[in-house]
C-alpha cells in the first residue's frame, strides 16, 4: 500500500513540476515578446529620423505607434 501511495506522489509531483516549468516558459516568453515590440519601436524611431518625406515619416510613425501599443498591451 505505501508503495502505491508514493508511485502516487511521485507522479502528482512530476506533474506539478511539468506545469511550473511550463509557467515559467510562458512568463520568459512573453518577455521577449516585449522586448522584440520594445526593439521594433526602436528600429522604426531610427528610420523616422532618416526620413526626410513625409509621407515616409507619416508611416515610421504609425509603425511606432503599432509596436508601441502592442508592447504596451503584451504588458
Amino acid at each position: 500500500v505505501h508503495k502505491v501511495y508514493r508511485t502516487h506522489w511521485l507522479r502528482a509531483k512530476a506533474v506539478r513540476d511539468c506545469w511550473s516549468e511550463e509557467e515559467q516558459l510562458l512568463t520568459a516568453e512573453f518577455q521577449w515578446t516585449i522586448n522584440y515590440f520594445n526593439y521594433r519601436a526602436i528600429q522604426w524611431r531610427t528610420c523616422r529620423s532618416e526620413c526626410d518625406a513625409l509621407g515616409a515619416s507619416c508611416y515610421t510613425a504609425r509603425q511606432i505607434a503599432v509596436y508601441e501599443r502592442l508592447s504596451e498591451h503584451a504588458k
